[in-house]
């Protein structure tokens, strides 16, 4: 039976293939933006002279750190060795089958002073309505699913964005959610002080003026991540 990592990676590699492909280089300004608002809210982030971009994806999140920060040097893979500066973690641990371990690393190869800076999936109406949703998607099959979506969002006239958000939602093999005090259990058993951590306002709910239409625009709003936990943890020196 395939790992966690190889069923991910089936998962993921022709989604975001197909995602970059149709939506093109106005992705990067995007993401850009939503990680500024982001990080605006953290007082004294530290000289990002090195950054792991766990879980990396198609790293449009390092490209976006790469222009608000041309001179770090970005590291983008699932967990490293590497002493950072900064860990930059955006909706990862919940697609990981063990998450509390996966964040316990990710504090320890943050050095002292660094910043750990991660958003993951709040449990609530949403996830209960998506799992009876991923049981009708896994009968119907992938094929006839995926052209029904894109059917859809196209006679919608839906950004590009939407098909890959709403697959990735029914079709992700590990896919948690958690009650924000979940994490907040998990941060103090790993040795981490309540004063250290900062809750954020994701970009998807702060008043962005997002590039696309209006209806578009509701959609990322709403789906898929109706509720995520976002929040920066500062690590004492």
């Amino acid at each position: 039976m395939p790992d966690s990592a190889s069923q991910n990676n089936a998962h993921y590699a022709p989604l975001f293939s197909q995602f970059k492909r149709e939506l093109g280089s106005g992705s990067l300004q995007f993401e850009t933006e939503c990680l500024a608002f982001e990080l605006s809210q953290i007082q004294g982030i530290p000289d990002p002279a090195l950054v792991l971009d766990a879980g990396c994806g198609t790293g449009r999140y390092s490209g976006a750190w790469h222009r608000l920060f041309p001179s770090a040097r970005l590291v983008g893979v699932d967990i490293n060795r590497l002493i950072l500066t900064t860990g930059l973690v955006t909706g990862v641990i919940q697609h990981t089958p063990h998450p509390q371990q996966a964040l316990r690393e990710l504090l320890r190869v943050c050095k002292p002073g660094g910043l750990l800076y991660f958003y993951t999936y709040r449990h609530g109406w949403y996830d209960v309505a998506l799992g009876a949703a991923r049981q009708v998607a896994h009968r119907i099959g992938t094929k006839t699913c995926s052209r029904a979506v894109y059917g859809l969002c196209n006679f919608l006239r839906l950004d590009p964005r939407a098909p890959a958000m709403i697959l990735d939602e029914l079709f992700v093999p590990i896919r948690f959610a958690f009650a924000e005090e979940t994490i907040l259990d998990w941060l103090r058993s790993s040795g981490t002080p309540l004063a250290s951590i900062r809750p954020l306002t994701h970009a998807q709910f702060g008043k962005l003026q997002l590039p696309t239409d209006r209806r578009s625009q509701l959609l990322h709003r709403l789906l898929p991540k109706n509720g995520v936990i976002t929040l920066a943890v500062q690590l004492g020196t």
